[in-house]
C-alpha cells in the first residue's frame, strides 16, 4: 500500500525533490536532514494506521474467501471458543498443548486456513483450520457440542494422521487416525489415571500394547478387537505375576503364575483359574502334579510332601477321593480308598 508524501501529516518530510543519479553519483544521506525523534509519535501513529488498515483488508478478504470456499452447510463464527468443559480442561492441563510437526506436510501446502466455522448447521460443532475443496483437510481443531475437542490432521473431512481427542468425560486418545477411527500406534488416557499405549485398529486395542491401571496392575502383550488375546504378562497389585496365554480378555491356556508368597503354578488355565493339567510347588517343599478343575485338584494326580512321602491317585474338589496309593518316606506303600481326604492312612497335604 503506497502513501503519497504530500498526504503525510505533520509536514516532517517537505520539499522532497526526485532526481535521477548515475550509480557513482548517488549522494550519501545525512541523518541530520530529518529529525526522527522530533516526529516519533507521528511516525508511530502512521504505522499503526497502516497496520490497522491492512488487518481490516486481510480480514475482509479472508471472510469473503471463507464464504466462497466453505461447505454449504458450514457457518462462519465470530471467534474460536475460549473455554473448555471442566474434565476436558483438567486433562488438557495434564497433557499440555497439542504439538504439530514444525514443518507442514507437503501434501497440505495448498490448503487454506480459514476462520472458525460451525461445521454442520445447528450441530454446535466448531472447526478451525485448513480446508480443501470445501472439506476439512490439513491441520485443524474441532470443538464438539458435547465439550470434546479434537486437534490434529484431517483428510477429506475425516480425522487422518496424527491427532488428539479429549472427550467430555476427560478420557483422551493421542495417536494415529484413519477415517475418524484410532488406527495405528496411540496412547489412551483414562480420567482415573489408567493408561493404554500400543496398537489400535478401528477404535479398538489391537496388536501389541501395554495397559497400566490405576490400581497398580499392568498387562503387556497382545490384544485383539479390544481384548487381551495371545501371549502376555500380567502383574497384579498384590505382587502376583502371570506369564502365558490369554483368550477373550481372560487368563486361558498354558502359562505360569508366580505368587507373591513364593508359590508357583505352571500349567493350564481357564477363565483365570487353574484348569487342566498343571504343576504346583509350595515354598515349604510340597508339590502337586496332575489335574485341576475350577482352581482345585480334581482327577488323577500325585502329591508329594517335603519329607518324601507321597500320594498317587484320585482327587475331588481339592482332596484325596477315590482310589489312591500312599507311599511313606521309606518307600513302603499301601492301597486304599479315600473319601473327602479322611480315609485311614491318609496324610493331609494341608
Amino acid at each position: 500500500m503506497g502513501i503519497c508524501c504530500s498526504q503525510q501529516p505533520g509536514g516532517f518530510i517537505q520539499n522532497v525533490e526526485f532526481r535521477q543519479f548515475e550509480p557513482e553519483q548517488v549522494p550519501t544521506l545525512v541523518p541530520q536532514q530529518i529529525n526522527f525523534e522530533e516526529h516519533e509519535e507521528e511516525i508511530i501513529t502512521i504505522q499503526k494506521s497502516i497496520r490497522k488498515k491492512k488487518a481490516k483488508k486481510v480480514a475482509a478478504q479472508m471472510k469473503e474467501e471463507a464464504e466462497r470456499e466453505k461447505p454449504g452447510d458450514a457457518w462462519i463464527q465470530s471467534k474460536e471458543p475460549k473455554t473448555l468443559e471442566q474434565n476436558v480442561q483438567i486433562t488438557y492441563n495434564k497433557l499440555g498443548k497439542f504439538k504439530f510437526e514444525k514443518q507442514l506436510p507437503q501434501e497440505f501446502n495448498e490448503c487454506r486456513f480459514f476462520m472458525p466455522h460451525e461445521h454442520k448447521k445447528n450441530t454446535g460443532n466448531i472447526y478451525v483450520g485448513q480446508w480443501l475443496q470445501r472439506l476439512r483437510h490439513g491441520r485443524g481443531k474441532q470443538y464438539f457440542a458435547d465439550g470434546s475437542i479434537y486437534e490434529g490432521y484431517w483428510k477429506f473431512d475425516q480425522a487422518n494422521g496424527r491427532g488428539r481427542i479429549i472427550h467430555s468425560n476427560g478420557n483422551a486418545y493421542d495417536g494415529e487416525w484413519k477415517n475418524n477411527s484410532a488406527n495405528g500406534y496411540g496412547i489412551f488416557y483414562e480420567f482415573d489415571g489408567s493408561q493404554y499405549q500400543g496398537e489400535w485398529l478401528l477404535d479398538q486395542k489391537h496388536g501389541q500394547g501395554k495397559e497400566i491401571l490405576n490400581d497398580g496392575s499392568q498387562f503387556e502383550g497382545f490384544f485383539k478387537e479390544g481384548k487381551k488375546q495371545g501371549k502376555g504378562i500380567a502383574k497384579f497389585p498384590n505382587g502376583d505375576i502371570y506369564n502365558g496365554q490369554f483368550e477373550n480378555d481372560q487368563i486361558t491356556g498354558f502359562g505360569e503364575l508366580i505368587f507373591a508368597d513364593g508359590r508357583r503354578y505352571k500349567g493350564h488355565f481357564k477363565d483365570g483359574k487353574m484348569h487342566g493339567k498343571g504343576h504346583f510347588i509350595w515354598p515349604d517343599g510340597r508339590e502337586y502334579e496332575g489335574q485341576y478343575y475350577n482352581d482345585l485338584k480334581h482327577g488323577e494326580g500325585e502329591f508329594k510332601w517335603a519329607d518324601g512321602s507321597k500320594y498317587i491317585g484320585q482327587f475331588r474338589e481339592g482332596k484325596q477321593h477315590g482310589k489312591g496309593v500312599f507311599m511313606d518316606k521309606n518307600g513302603q506303600q499301601c492301597g486304599s480308598q479315600w473319601s473327602e481326604g479322611k480315609e485311614k492312612r491318609q496324610k493331609s497335604e494341608q
